[in-house]
């Protein structure tokens, strides 16, 4: 009697536990339930890492929430915080649109006249001045025009807003044209915005053109390497929400 106590009690746990088998088999479906929608979804991790570097070399980006997102040499963070990531993404996507177009119409080349880059502003298109112009002139060269033509066409996919602005190098330049780098970057910024508004039919009230001569380099004018870096022209597809306002610069 005894025995068939004891059998009967722990007859009675193990089915008090068997739920547990029951349960650990619906963990383990879920589990790979996940795991295969996870695997249709293909995600694009390099596009999600290129997207956190631009951010980051824009931003300085911390783990703060919506108010984490703040200017180079800043301590207040930008109105909307994390509203602005979607914005990037946007031009991200951009960025790569006109990055494949230029090398699929224009060729390898074109790599070494043009190059791009994401700042707070939004998506920073670089003429390398070499390529384009002569030295100490504004007209652009013929043999860059398709170059120029492609971005133009690209440019007219978007209603945003658009900052051209010419750099120099710190070489001084007199000539009765151009009495100094101030004249000279103005002019190189001007020829492109009139070129844009001729050839790609852009409205002309998205435009704006403005020359900073030799007084925000990108490297140090210590080398003719570095002298001919900055010397450019930056085309500034501004983010949105900049719309009607002219921004900062970007130093």
């Amino acid at each position: 009697m005894s025995r068939r106590r004891g059998g009967g009690h722990g007859g009675g746990h193990a089915s008090s536990e068997r739920w547990l088998l029951t349960y650990a088999d619906l963990i383990t479906l879920l589990l790979v339930f996940f795991v295969v929608l996870y695997s249709m979804s293909s995600p694009e991790v390099h596009k999600y890492d290129m997207l956190m570097k631009s951010l980051t070399s824009a931003f300085h980006v911390t783990s703060g929430g919506s108010n984490s997102i703040l200017p180079p040499g800043s301590t207040h963070p930008i109105e909307g915080g994390a509203a602005v990531i979607p914005e990037m993404q946007a031009l991200m996507q951009m960025q790569e649109r006109l990055e494949h177009t230029i090398a699929k119409e224009d060729g390898d080349k074109a790599a070494e006249m043009v190059t791009t880059s994401l700042n707070q502003r939004g998506l920073v298109v670089s003429l390398a001045s070499s390529a384009f112009f002569d030295s100490g002139d504004a007209s652009i060269r013929p043999e860059a025009l398709p170059v120029l033509r492609t971005i133009g066409k690209q440019l007219a996919k978007t209603l945003r807003n658009v900052m051209v602005e010419g750099h120099t190098d710190n070489t001084p330049i007199h000539t009765f044209q151009y009495p100094s780098n101030w004249e000279l970057s103005t002019a190189r910024a001007s020829a492109v915005v009139r070129f844009l508004i001729t050839d790609s039919h852009l409205n002309p009230r998205r435009l704006s053109a403005a020359g900073y001569g030799e007084y925000y380099p990108l490297v140090a004018n210590d080398s003719p390497q570095h002298r001919a870096k900055n010397r450019r022209v930056d085309i500034v597809i501004l983010r949105s929400d900049l719309k009607g306002q002219r921004p900062a610069g970007q130093f």
